[in-house]
């Protein structure tokens, strides 16, 4: 274990760190607020833009080389069937000893769900340990256990054999489609992968097993017509669109693990005219790899009926952007590593399935062994409920130091 080879020290090192942890705390608690009061929904670049001015400074006291990305635009459909550039934020990035034996992937996101429009916008206490507020868990406050965690391994470890790369994306609450390329292109000079997506439970749960995700888009293109003078004539998009969505609805009866979401229909106008477009917005969730082909055939053969039945045209557009992460030999190894890493810390590490996906379901389709649940302690997500256990920042951050020093002894093939 790392401690061995500290020596008598590796005790007296473990306290430094938790208790310089603990005395940051008042520190991160106050950056969690000023930053989770800064609107960053995804589409929100001035706001993206301002967590980029809190996030450079913060970062930036790791001594680590910046390695900033702006990404390409992000091809959306809009309410008119057309496909819309939307431009996106800026992916930030620090390195630190590539050249050391062991590197390490540590990834976040300062994207949150919520855009200006919504009204979740600002923190509240529901006690002295539950913080409620935008992103607190999902995840500004993930971000905060990632630098307070560099920062006291750098101070107090021992970091010759590891080094690191930082990674904070602004879109990943959409599949994270513009920073995609560039986990690819990172992703093979590492040797372990640590997200800090939000525990599973308030009680700290890892996600273990995830399932994929592909968002897709479907636009049908009817007939105008009068309505008065001229109905038979029209076809009524919104009506094809209607049956469109109920035979993808049906899929979900057919393969035991995959499901079809259909979250966001469009159509229609003054209703003295045959609306003659109808749009609909759909995310398919997987189990595995073979799931994806079956949904493509599945859904040649539905168009294919739905085109010759009702005489409309119908485009998609999307794709599977999320690999299923499935527990294999390497990843239930890392998970057994975090178990022992947490008994050491009084802590039980329990992981279990989940049908959510986030970044480390890439990097785990890229053959690093991933844990991405290492951010805080939490729940409701995504909603207006969303909160933090406070004392997680500490509990997490000290968790990945400590993996962290395991890791820096681990032999590498």
């Amino acid at each position: 274990m790392v401690l061995e080879r500290y020596g008598e020290g590796g005790k007296i090192m473990e306290q430094k760190i938790s208790t310089w942890l603990k005395q940051q705390y008042p520190d991160m608690i106050a950056r969690l607020l000023a930053w989770s009061e800064i609107n960053s929904g995804t589409f929100n670049l001035a706001g993206l833009n301002r967590m980029v001015e809190v996030l450079e400074p913060a970062f930036a006291e790791l001594n680590a080389q910046s390695d900033h990305v702006d990404l390409p635009p992000y091809d959306v459909i809009n309410d008119h069937g057309q496909i819309t550039p939307q431009p996106l934020g800026k992916l930030l990035s620090w390195v630190k000893r590539p050249e050391a034996p062991i590197q390490i992937l540590l990834c976040g996101h300062m994207d949150t769900v919520y855009d200006l429009n919504h009204p979740f916008q600002s923190c509240s206490y529901i006690n002295d340990q539950t913080l409620n507020g935008p992103g607190v868990a999902d995840m500004k406050g993930g971000v905060l256990v990632m630098l307070y965690a560099l920062q006291a391994l750098e101070q107090f470890a021992d970091v010759s054999q590891i080094g690191w790369r930082v990674m904070i994306n602004p879109d990943e609450e959409i599949g994270s489609p513009g920073s995609a390329n560039w986990m690819r292109k990172w992703a093979p000079d590492y040797h372990y992968a640590l997200v800090y997506e939000p525990s599973l439970t308030p009680e700290g749960f890892f996600a273990g097993q995830r399932k994929g995700s592909g968002n897709f888009s479907f636009v049908v293109h009817g007939l105008a017509a009068h309505v008065g003078r001229a109905f038979d004539q029209g076809k009524n998009a919104i009506v094809g669109l209607a049956h469109l969505t109920q035979a993808l609805n049906a899929l979900n009866q057919q393969r035991e693990g995959v499901t079809i979401n259909i979250g966001y229909c469009h159509g229609g106008g003054p209703v003295n005219i045959v609306p003659a477009l109808a749009i609909a917005k759909l995310n398919v969730r997987t189990l595995c790899r073979q799931d994806e082909f079956w949904f493509y055939e599945q859904l040649e053969c539905l168009l294919d009926t739905f085109q010759a039945e009702y005489g409309m045209q119908v485009d998609w557009y999307g794709q599977f952007g999320r690999p299923p992460k499935i527990m294999d030999e390497k990843q239930t190894a890392f998970y057994t590593l975090l178990a022992e890493v947490s008994k050491e810390m009084g802590l039980t590490a329990h992981w279990e399935a989940t049908g959510g996906c986030c970044d480390g379901n890439n990097f785990a389709a890229m053959g690093l062994p991933t844990i991405d649940t290492l951010g805080v302690r939490g729940g409701a997500i995504h909603t207006d409920k969303e909160f933090i256990v406070l004392d997680s920042l500490i509990e997490r951050a000290e968790l990945t130091v400590r993996l962290l020093m395991k890791l820096s002894n681990m032999p590498q093939k």
